[in-house]
C-alpha cells in the first residue's frame, strides 16, 4: 500500500446484482448489475480534524476479473460525504450498463468526510480547513494515485488509459482535475458541471430572497411566520410566463417549435405581464415581476458587476424540475427548494471563512 493508505476490505464478488449504498432499497436505481470482481475499500490520511472529529479519505475500488486495461474514476455529487459503490455510473439518460460491466477498474471517494445527521450534517466538515481542501480537490488526486497503485499491484500492469467521469459536483471535479492534475487522466467527461459553486451559491441565496418577497405578496406566512417559498408562483403563473416567453421569442430562430433557441435575440421583459389592477390568472403581481427581472439579470456586486451569471428565458420555466429547484413544493416553510437545501448550507459552512454554523437555511 502507498504510505498513509490502509485497506479495510478486500473481497471477491460474484457476477450478479448488488444493492447500491446510499439509495433507498426498492427505489429506481437502487440495484446494479456487476461482473465478477475484486472489491476493495480503504482510507487515506486518517487524522483528527481541528473540530476534534475523525477524518479520512475513504475510497471504494472495484477490479473486474475480465479487465479491459482501463481505469474509470467515478465523480461524486452534492457535498459528497457518502462512500458509494464504484460501479462507474454513466452520464446521460437511458444507460442500462455501467463501466464496471464494460471491464473498467472503477474507483469512488467520499472526498474525505462522512455526512453527519441533521439538516446541516452534510456541511459540518466545513469547520475543518483540511476537510475543505480534501472535498475541493485533494481527495480526488490522492484517491487516483492509490487506485492506480492498487490496479498495478492486482493486474501486474498500470492502466493503459484513465478517465474521470462526473455530473454536477462530479462534473466540477472533472474540470478541476484537468486544471490541477492534467497528467492524471487521458480524458474527462464533465457533465452539467457545478461551476464556480461558491458564487453560484451567492446567486442562489439572492434568488431565494427575491422569490420569498414574491411568496409574501401571494400568500400568508407559514406557521413559522415566514413566507412559504413554494407560493411565490402558482403553476398557472409559470405557465402564463412560459406562454408569453414563447409568444415573443420562439420564432426568433426561424421556427416556431415550442423552444427558444436564439437566446441572444430574446429580449423578454417580465414587466409585460405586470397586473394593472388586482392579481388575476392573466397577470403577475409586482413582487413576482421584480423577482423575475432581478433574478434573471443575475446578482450584481457594489460596482454593478455580475457576481455569477445572468440567465435566459426559455420554454422550461413552468417545469416541475425548475420550480422545485427555485421554490420547492412544500405547503409550509421553505423546505425542499434545492436552492436552500443544497446551496445555502454550503455557502454558510464551507464557502465562507470563518464558517457560519447554522441549521436554519
Amino acid at each position: 500500500m502507498p504510505p498513509g493508505a490502509r485497506l479495510a476490505l478486500a473481497e471477491e464478488v460474484a457476477a450478479g446484482t448488488i444493492n447500491l449504498t446510499g439509495i433507498q432499497p426498492g427505489a429506481p436505481g437502487s440495484t446494479a448489475p456487476v461482473p465478477a470482481h475484486c472489491h476493495v475499500q480503504g482510507s487515506i490520511a486518517e487524522r483528527t480534524g481541528l473540530d476534534g472529529k475523525p477524518y479520512a479519505i475513504g475510497f471504494d475500488l472495484r477490479l473486474p476479473a475480465q479487465w479491459n486495461g482501463r481505469f474509470f474514476f467515478q465523480g461524486g455529487g452534492g457535498t459528497d460525504g457518502v462512500l458509494r459503490d464504484a460501479i462507474g455510473v454513466l452520464t446521460g439518460g437511458g444507460n442500462t450498463s455501467n463501466a464496471l460491466m464494460q471491464g473498467y477498474a472503477v474507483v469512488f471517494t467520499d472526498t474525505g468526510h462522512l455526512n453527519e445527521p441533521g439538516p446541516n450534517g452534510p456541511y459540518q466538515f466545513g469547520l475543518d480547513p483540511q476537510a475543505r481542501a480534501d472535498n475541493g480537490y485533494n481527495s480526488m488526486a490522492q484517491t487516483a494515485r492509490v487506485a492506480k497503485t492498487l490496479i498495478r499491484a492486482h493486474y501486474g500492469q498500470a492502466p493503459e488509459r484513465s478517465y474521470f467521469v462526473g455530473c454536477s459536483n462530479g462534473g466540477r471535479q472533472a474540470m478541476m482535475m484537468t486544471q490541477r492534475y492534467p497528467e492524471m487522466f487521458d480524458g474527462v467527461i464533465a457533465s452539467a458541471p457545478a461551476y464556480r459553486v461558491p458564487l453560484a451559491s451567492v446567486q442562489a441565496v439572492y434568488d431565494t430572497q427575491l422569490y420569498a418577497r414574491a411568496a409574501a405578496e401571494q400568500a400568508p406566512p407559514g406557521p413559522d411566520g415566514r413566507p412559504v417559498l413554494s407560493k411565490a408562483f402558482s403553476p398557472g403563473d409559470m405557465k402564463l410566463l412560459t406562454r408569453e416567453v414563447l409568444r415573443q421569442c420562439d420564432a426568433l430562430d426561424g421556427l416556431a417549435d415550442g423552444m427558444v433557441n436564439n437566446w441572444p435575440a430574446c429580449h423578454f421583459k417580465p414587466e409585460v405581464l405586470r397586473c394593472t389592477g388586482a392579481k388575476t390568472d392573466a397577470c403577475l403581481g409586482p413582487a413576482q415581476v421584480e423577482a423575475l427581472q432581478r433574478s434573471f439579470a443575475g446578482a450584481l456586486d457594489a460596482q454593478g458587476k455580475p457576481v455569477y451569471s445572468d440567465w435566459v428565458f426559455d420554454a422550461g420555466l413552468h417545469s416541475a424540475d425548475w420550480t422545485r429547484w427555485k421554490f420547492g413544493d412544500a405547503t409550509s416553510g421553505p423546505a425542499y427548494a434545492r436552492n436552500l437545501t443544497l446551496m445555502t448550507g454550503g455557502l454558510a459552512m464551507f464557502f465562507t471563512t470563518p464558517p457560519t454554523v447554522t441549521s436554519d437555511f
